[in-house]
Order: C-alpha cells, then sequence, then structure tokens
C-alpha cells in the first residue's frame, strides 16, 4: 500500500445522479459521480460505497480527467448491496482545484432510486482521513485515525468459486501516532504458513489487503478453514476464515 497524504483532509461527494437511457429495450442506467474538492497531492484511494442492491446493480467504474492515467482504478460488488472501489498511480495528482475523481454505472432494476441511498465509508490510503458531505446535512462522517487496535473479519466469508467471488477483503485498524512494523499472514490449521500478504512498516490509520486464494507460490490452495495473524507492533490478533473451491 502507499502511504497516506499528509494534507489536509480531502473533502468527498456523491454528485447527483444522471439517468440514461440505454439501447437495450429502454434500459435505465445511473450513473454517480465522486467529487473530491482538493485532490492534490492524491496518488491512492480505497473506499466502500453501499448501494440500494434491490433497486441498482453496479456496472463498472469509470475514469474521469483527473484519473486518466492512473495505473489502477477498479470496483468490484463482493456482495450485494456493498462495492469496493480503489486506485492507484505513482505520480501524485498535481490539481488543487475541485474536480470529478471518477464515476460509478450501475443498472437501475425499475424502481425509484434516489442519492440518499448510497453512502461512502472504509476510507484507506490516500483518503484516510476523508470528509463526507452531502447537500442536506453537509458533514456526513469523518475517517479519521483509528482509535483502537482492531482485526475484522474478513469479508466475504466464505470466498471462493462455489461462493461467487474470488477474492476477500481482510481490514485492520492501526492506532497512535507512530509507525509500526506490521505483518499479515494465512496459515492452515497445522500453523503452516500459506501466504504472506503483508510485511513492512505501516502508519496509524484503516487498511485493507485482498487475498486471492493462492499461496506464495502463486498455486490455489485447496478447500478448507484458514487463520489469518495480523502482527503490528505489541498487538497480536488472528481470525479464521473459509474457502470453498
Amino acid at each position: 500500500m502507499l502511504s497516506k497524504s499528509e494534507s489536509r483532509p480531502y473533502r468527498l461527494a456523491l454528485q447527483q445522479s444522471q439517468m440514461i437511457l440505454s439501447g437495450n429495450a429502454g434500459e435505465e442506467l445511473l450513473k454517480l459521480t465522486l467529487r473530491v474538492d482538493n485532490p492534490a497531492g492524491l496518488r491512492a484511494m480505497g473506499l466502500q460505497l453501499t448501494y440500494p442492491a434491490d433497486k441498482a446493480e453496479p456496472l463498472t467504474v469509470q475514469r474521469t480527467a483527473l484519473t486518466a492515467k492512473w495505473v489502477k482504478l477498479e470496483g468490484q460488488s463482493l456482495w450485494p448491496g456493498q462495492m469496493i472501489i480503489g486506485g492507484y498511480d505513482p505520480q501524485a495528482l498535481p490539481s488543487g482545484s475541485a474536480a470529478d475523481l471518477l464515476e460509478v454505472l450501475f443498472k437501475v432494476k425499475g424502481r425509484p432510486v434516489r442519492l440518499e441511498e448510497f453512502s461512502l465509508s472504509d476510507f484507506v490510503d490516500d483518503l484516510a482521513q476523508a470528509v463526507v458531505l452531502t447537500s442536506e446535512t453537509g458533514a456526513l462522517s469523518v475517517g479519521g485515525a483509528p482509535k483502537t487496535f482492531q482485526l475484522h473479519q474478513n469479508y466475504p466469508n466464505p470466498f471462493g468459486a462455489q461462493a461467487r467471488s474470488n477474492l476477500t477483503m481482510i481490514r485492520f485498524d492501526l492506532p497512535g501516532n507512530e509507525a509500526v512494523k506490521v505483518e499479515l499472514a494465512i496459515y492452515n490449521l497445522a500453523g503452516q504458513l500459506v501466504r504472506q500478504l503483508l510485511a513492512g512498516v505501516r502508519t496509524s490509520g484503516a487498511y485493507e489487503v485482498a487475498w486471492d486464494g493462492n499461496d506464495d507460490s502463486g498455486k490455489p490452495v485447496p478447500t478448507g478453514t484458514y487463520l489469518y495473524r495480523l502482527a503490528a507492533g505489541n498487538h497480536v490478533a488472528s481470525k479464521s476464515l473459509v474457502l470453498v473451491r
């Protein structure tokens, strides 16, 4: 993961929805735009977009002029109603004025959908200090530095081909003001190392790491229960997850 920005908090807002009539039997598409008011210095981002699964189905995450040259920018709906969006580029964004960061395209399922039914959370990397705004309420939520150490349950769980997701996401929170050595690894029930997911120094913040079900050599591991263990400074925690092929 890339280091988080030291600049002032990024202020984000989902713009009013745009309805599009596609050429597929009158199908309606909904476009949401994520706007950032001070993108200067931004080089990596990750967040969760919650949406009404009974009314909308995510299709794609689209780049804007601001992120057109990013190495990676994509989104994945790991389970109905929640979508993970992330991207990065080695070069930090130079623009300091408000601009559109990305667009998310949804298929509307025939029921009326309102902008208020969408929300943002779980900011990581350069957006760790993001403040989400709405036109109705102003500040909606703040993704500040965590106050406690925590290893969250992975999601989805179980995961794998039979669970319709080949990736699972592992989140953890690091408190404090100093950088610490962090190691995150997957083990089998015999205690043998399967995959080293993360090893390095990290500052305080909320982080998210993906596991694709492969070992350190890139080979798929079999169906079963595995343990993931996080060691960060003086803190150690572990949880179990299930992989189904």
